[in-house]
């Protein structure tokens, strides 16, 4: 294997391998990265057998060949260099030489026969969706998922559930997420994906949809398909291949209330301000702020015995049953990761009373909800 390759393209895609790779694994073939060089052109791949993902790059190719190259020092090496251009060849010993014209590296390489398998599944039917599209919806769920290892016992649905909706004759994707604390939902219409087998939902991983989001981020198409149980993602010359979550997924719909009493309207910028604020004293012990919402105030109080106490009072519009005041108290991380990820500079709070779940919505960012159990108040 030998070919010379512009930095900048090889960076990129070097770095895309390093959320792939395992760190730290009893198989070290999964952190490698395998490199395959043909015709005029180089293939990059990485899998940590759950997700893969696979590159073609153009190159200068000397000779053809292919290797398996510790992606961690790989990135290294490309992000250190001073050079515009890397020229790279295997030598005696598996040993790959390195060198952007001012400074050469010798890394190990283990046998390229070692590396997973990884070819893209043949007749998959892809549907386009817009990049832009599976953007917002990836920021306005994947907070709500849970990390993986968390000391919960919903830990087993780190994952986004995806599913199709119709409504009113039109198809809808939808994107569901939750930890047993809240839950985000979003629907937008999507051309196509009527093709797509999505009746009984899929739950895919939160660390595929990471990359997922990757690719999304400099917006255009990207293409999207199923096939056993893999779901695969296209963009350009770059494949992501997906093994899903084998669970079934909680009945959500349940837990989100037909209608609400209250609505309350308060101003998203001054909102995030506050309860920033009131993070200050919140802590694994005293993780509550307690709202008292009156008809055109709202006081929140953030208390910890320990530390000390916030409390500030914020403007609101409030619709609804007539009342003096109502307390109802939230985890304000749970509220912030809601309201960062909308657009909306007003935000729709809509309650029932203080044990009922929040949902929280805005009229710019349609089909989507956030919802958020309360916490108990002391006595």
């Amino acid at each position: 294997m030998e070919f010379k390759i512009k930095k900048s393209e090889f960076r990129e895609c070097i770095s895309r391998t390093q959320g792939i790779i395992e760190k730290t694994s009893n198989m070290p073939i999964l952190s490698m990265v395998l490199i395959s060089s043909e015709n005029d052109k180089i293939i990059v791949s990485a899998t940590d057998l759950e997700l893969s993902f696979q590159e073609t790059l153009p190159a200068e190719v000397i000779s053809e060949g292919s290797a398996a190259i510790p992606g961690r020092k790989l990135f290294e090496i490309i992000k250190e260099s001073k050079g515009q251009e890397f020229y790279v060849k295997e030598t005696e010993n598996r040993r790959i030489f390195i060198s952007d014209g001012n400074t050469e590296f010798k890394l190990a390489s283990l046998p390229p026969e070692e590396f997973p398998l990884l070819t893209e599944p043949e007749d998959v039917e892809y549907t386009s969706i817009e990049g832009d599209d599976l953007k917002d919806m990836i920021k306005k769920t994947i907070h709500t998922v849970t990390p993986e290892g968390a000391r919960n016992p919903n830990f087993r649905f780190s994952g986004i559930f995806v599913e199709k909706k119709e409504k009113k004759g039109n198809t809808f994707l939808r994107f569901v997420t939750t930890d047993g604390h809240r839950l985000s939902m979003i629907d937008k219409q999507v051309s196509g994906i009527e093709n797509l087998d999505l009746e009984k939902g899929i739950l895919i991983p939160k660390k595929g949809m990471a990359e997922i989001n990757r690719l999304a981020q400099d917006g255009g198409l990207i293409e999207v398909g199923l096939k056993d149980k893999n779901f695969l993602v296209k963009k350009d010359n770059k494949l992501l291949i997906i093994r899903l979550l084998d669970i079934k997924f909680p009945r959500y719909e349940k837990v989100i209330p037909k209608k609400t009493d209250f609505l309350v309207y308060v101003d998203k910028l001054e909102f995030i301000d506050a309860l920033r604020r009131m993070l200050i004293f919140i802590t694994e012990k005293y993780m509550a702020v307690k709202m008292i919402i009156k008809e055109e105030s709202m006081e929140l109080i953030s208390a910890n015995l320990e530390i000390g106490e916030a409390f500030e009072v914020i403007g609101i519009e409030y619709k609804g049953k007539t009342i003096e005041e109502m307390e109802i108290a939230f985890n304000p991380k749970f509220l912030l990761d809601a309201v960062q990820s909308m657009e909306s500079k007003a935000i729709e709070l809509n309650l029932i009373d203080k044990e009922s779940p929040c949902i929280i919505t805005g009229k710019d960012d349609p089909g989507f909800l956030a919802l958020i159990m309360p916490l108990r108040l002391p006595k």
